[in-house]
């Protein structure tokens, strides 16, 4: 299962990671895409019906097309082209933390999922302040 990948929130996410059986993996993305990405919205999709998927698929038409100008830029951050095996989730979230604090993007809700992952699978965690600052 993946948490986020690169294409995740419309390509604005600089991070794919996911479980696997040597633990949770993250790598770090190196590069952008520049400018503003034309959005596509999934929930056409979800919504179903021929006119929602035409168009969601002229979304993606505007999208591709704009991939194959647009270029990219470094990111330029410390951790950049880096790959990370976690053991244990509660690793986890705190380097998917720690990445989002140095200025890497990543969507809103991956790391409250996360977290949210974390107190079903442990529920007496939450009376641990430090591993949710």
């Amino acid at each position: 299962m993946s948490y986020c990948r690169w294409s995740s929130d419309n390509f604005n996410c600089d991070i794919y990671a996911y479980e696997s059986d040597d633990g949770f993996v993250i790598h770090v993305g190196t590069g952008r895409y520049k400018g503003e990405i034309p959005k596509c919205d999934f929930s056409l999709i979800m919504k179903g019906g021929e006119e929602n998927v035409e168009e969601y698929m002229r979304q993606r038409r505007i999208q591709a097309a704009y991939f194959q100008t647009c270029g990219t830029e470094l990111i330029g951050l410390p951790e950049d082209g880096e790959t990370f095996t976690l053991s244990d989730i509660e690793d986890f979230y705190n380097k998917m933390v720690e990445l989002k604090n140095i200025g890497y993007i990543i969507p809103d809700g991956v790391i409250e999922g996360i977290k949210e992952e974390i107190n079903e699978s442990h529920p007496n965690l939450y009376r641990r302040r430090d591993l949710f600052t």
